[in-house]
């Protein structure tokens, strides 16, 4: 559903910030890469939670070249 957002303000030419909130619990390994795969092509700004810095989204996050930011309390 998300991505037929991006695809539609892609289309209007409207800038797109897509957040994804500790959504790595939703998926296995192969649907979270083809899913950061996937988003990796869009033209849009991505951010993404994650509870913990060693989790395996970050781990994939870093190896496609993504900045990670720690927020700590």
């Amino acid at each position: 559903l998300k991505l037929a957002l991006i695809t539609i303000l892609i289309h209007q030419q409207k800038p797109c910030i897509l957040l994804l909130d500790d959504f790595m619990t939703d998926f296995d390994d192969q649907h979270l890469n083809l899913l950061l795969d996937t988003l990796r092509n869009q033209p849009v700004q991505l951010i993404f939670t994650a509870p913990s810095i060693s989790s395996a989204i970050v781990t994939s996050l870093v190896d496609r070249g993504a900045t990670i930011v720690e927020v700590t309390p």
